[in-house]
């Protein structure tokens, strides 16, 4: 018996600030580079799976994903494109194949060329990180009134509520499991306990893979996995579904972690976020609802936004406050919000962020599947709207202090 299993990728979403042709100095070899910035934080390549760095590519092959000494740095992993090279082809076929790494593969750094490219390279990404840095300090220091800030709050909770219902801990039904997926899709721990997590795959999908070991990594070392390899075992309740689980933990507040596992070909992915210990409850798990997935709704400036909001990791959403109408209704600390025009705009943003937040972390991400990408989002915003504009209209801004 066949099946047929469809391939999944999600192309990472970011505006390209860097093209240019370079001449690499020392060689007289001419690269292309072609840098974006993702609207996230990305994880380190050095993580298998990570997607920040840099693809050095030559003629039909590609020999290194790099970050060239940025891969720990907050803003440097904001950064993904790919080098050009190809000088390094035309190298290896004129029988010079000193320009590679035979034994491990790739460049090696030792030769002229490798040097060069990753001292331009360098240079290059110190500067786009130096302005990320300038930016983001920028949009720390935009103050908000404190009554539109406690309102923004009392949205991040309102819509944390709502998230728990779609994210949280509820074991899928048999007919949700279509796949290979691990569940909760988001979970918030707090500091020195622990989290299960656990792992579904149709049986079917497991003889196809030849393997029921599921290998799982974590994309921040300051959140642990228990046990990085786990096997499926038969469901206790669900005939043809086979689970597994696995405990994190992590000790520093505000930490968030990616974690992948990995049966065969097959790939599953949640995130786990330290968050504060709570008074007087020691070892007490955090739900996803208050606080949880949405903690904060702040100000950002860009000054070419190509979209008006990002949401980031730790949950917080930034709204790009020169993205056109946003600069006219809600202005660079919000103000507006105190008019109906940006009520009405402050609603129609968050509204759209936990939506398609919350469709994609539900899965629905793939080209082939953007009719159901989309019939989720329109379920969400129905869901959602009625308790973002209650919030929104029955909070007076004007008598919060009192």
């Amino acid at each position: 018996m066949r099946y047929d299993q469809p391939l999944k990728f999600v192309l990472t979403e970011g505006a390209i600030i860097f093209e240019k042709d370079i001449v690499i100095d020392g060689t007289g070899e001419q690269v292309h580079y072609k840098i974006f910035e993702a609207n996230e934080q990305l994880d380190t390549p050095r993580n298998s799976y990570g997607r920040a760095g840099l693809l050095i590519r030559t003629e039909n092959a590609i020999l290194e994903n790099q970050l060239f000494g940025f891969e720990t740095d907050p803003n440097g992993l904001y950064f993904f494109g790919e080098i050009i090279c190809p000088g390094i082809a035309k190298a290896i076929r004129s029988g010079d194949e000193s320009i590679v790494n035979l034994n491990r593969g790739g460049l090696d750094w030792r030769h002229d060329f490798g040097k060069n490219l990753d001292k331009a390279s360098k240079n290059i990404l110190e500067d786009l990180t130096k302005k990320r840095k300038e930016k983001t300090k920028a949009n720390e220091e935009i103050k908000i009134d404190e009554p539109l800030e406690k309102m923004l709050d009392k949205l991040c909770k309102a819509l944390g509520d709502l998230a728990k219902d779609e994210l949280e801990e509820t074991e899928p039904t048999p007919g949700e499991i279509q796949s290979f997926m691990m569940r909760p899709l988001v979970a918030n721990i707090e500091p020195s306990t622990f989290k299960s997590l656990s792992v579904y795959a149709p049986e079917y999908l497991v003889d196809q893979e030849g393997t029921r070991v599921v290998s799982v990594v974590s994309s921040n070392n300051n959140i642990v996995i228990g046990e990085q390899n786990i096997t499926l075992e038969k469901h206790k309740k669900y005939s043809g579904i086979l689970k597994s689980a696995f405990k994190v933990s992590g000790k520093e507040e505000g930490q968030v972690s990616t974690i992948t596992g990995k049966l065969g070909s097959l790939v599953a992915t949640a995130e786990v976020r330290i968050g504060p210990q709570k008074k007087g409850k020691k070892h007490k798990r955090l739900s996803a609802g208050g606080g949880g997935i949405f903690t904060k709704v702040s100000p950002a400036i860009d000054d070419n936004p190509i979209q008006r909001f990002n949401h980031k990791p730790g949950g917080i959403i930034e709204i790009y406050v020169k993205f056109p109408g946003i600069d006219k209704y809600l202005g660079e600390d919000l103000s507006g919000a105190y008019k109906l025009e940006g009520k009405m705009m402050l609603g129609e943003i968050l509204i759209e962020a936990f939506c398609r937040y919350v469709a994609r972390k539900r899965g629905a991400t793939s080209s082939s599947e953007i009719d159901q990408f989309m019939f989720e989002i329109d379920r969400l915003r129905k869901k959602c709207s009625r308790t973002v504009y209650d919030v929104i209209f029955t909070t007076n801004l004007d008598k919060i202090l009192n």
